[in-house]
């Protein structure tokens, strides 16, 4: 039998990584820019899109991962 081109484990966590990490940045730098467009003392938006983007990227996270088989 020919092997399989199967791509290893590692790398497609090191994939969810960058994945997570450019959502968090995207939202955070999103949020940034809202609070530099309002002036407020409090960063609310910051904040807020700092919040939305992490929960994003364990949706994210949870999604791709596989799924238990054992029943």
């Amino acid at each position: 039998m020919p092997a399989e081109n199967k791509t290893p484990d590692y790398i497609k966590f090191i994939g969810l990584a960058f994945q997570m990490m450019a959502i968090i940045a995207l939202g955070t730098w999103i949020g940034y820019y809202f609070d530099q467009q309002n002036d407020r003392v409090f960063p609310v938006w910051l904040l807020t899109g700092c919040l939305i983007s992490i929960v994003l990227a364990f949706y994210q996270l949870f999604k791709s991962l596989p799924k238990d088989k054992s029943n």
